[in-house]
């Protein structure tokens, strides 16, 4: 089975030969792991056999042509939803005051960067750029709650999050929502929105995996929730096995791990950690 068809079979809530791989790394564990032996000829994704490819929304724009993209492989698209973009251009404290204080204004701001994304969005598939989903990224949320409430949330953003979300499924591409924190007071709006894979699902932010998987197996594909370093710590992989085995039978499940793999994990301990994860990942 490939990549791409084991992603779309569990993103339609069926089961594949195992649960998809993927992960993010620090650019200094990169540096630090090809000292030790990785290979520098190759991409990381490629060497440990991951399931997805990603490729930013500006990057994608800018291409003329589609590209080489390796057609076997899961293609995604990443981008920032509208508050993630106003907050790296002016900084989440100026924009929560925003928020509070000038509530209108930041409406009308939002509602601009609705549509720079929704046009990014249409030029690249007007361009015929051959793509699976589209992952955006807007960090709502810390380790205590929301940094606002389910009630501005609901009047300000979820129209807007509703708006680019329909028209990517309108499209047939599948939606993919990263928010650190808990976000537990968020998914129910989410999935109403028409996410369909959510990530990372913190487990040290206060996320409790038996609820999600009660409420929502049904409705959302899980990533994360994967404290990994903790997790293979010391070389025995029992606590991973553990919870690898109740997140797939009782789930649809990606692995991810909550974080950017950092360089205090081993390059061979992380490297038969996915070995491990495809053989215990297995139906």
């Amino acid at each position: 089975m490939t990549s791409k068809e084991r992603i779309h079979k569990l993103l339609n809530f069926n089961t594949p030969d195992r649960i998809g791989i993927h992960d993010t790394f620090l650019d200094d564990t990169l540096v630090k792991w090809r000292d030790v032996g990785m290979p520098d000829n190759i991409s990381p994704q490629d060497y440990f056999g991951f399931d997805f490819e990603i490729q930013d929304i500006d990057s994608a724009v800018k291409s003329s042509t589609p590209g080489k993209a390796k057609m076997e492989k899961f293609q995604i698209i990443s981008f920032s939803e509208p508050f993630q973009r106003l907050c790296s251009s002016r900084g989440r404290e100026n924009v929560l005051r925003e928020m509070a204080y000038n509530p209108k204004r930041f409406s009308s701001d939002l509602i601009i960067e609705t549509e720079n994304i929704i046009n990014s969005f249409h030029r690249i598939i007007r361009q015929r750029k051959q793509f699976d989903a589209a992952w955006a990224f807007g960090d709502l949320a810390y380790n205590k709650g929301m940094f606002f409430s389910p009630r501005i949330y609901k009047k300000l953003l979820l129209p807007l999050h509703r708006e680019i979300f329909k028209y990517l499924n309108s499209e047939s591409i599948y939606v993919f929502f990263h928010s650190d924190g808990n976000v537990m007071d968020l998914l129910p709006h989410l999935i109403d929105a028409g996410v369909r894979a959510f990530h990372p699902l913190e487990e040290n932010s206060g996320m409790n995996i038996g609820k999600l998987i009660n409420d929502y197996k049904d409705d959302m594909v899980f990533m994360g929730h994967m404290d990994i370093g903790r997790l293979i710590s010391g070389g025995s992989f029992d606590k991973l096995r553990e919870r690898i085995e109740i997140l797939k039978e009782k789930s649809f499940y990606i692995y991810h791990a909550d974080y950017p793999i950092p360089p205090n994990i081993a390059f061979a301990e992380y490297k038969d950690a996915i070995e491990f994860l495809k053989e215990v990942g297995s139906y």
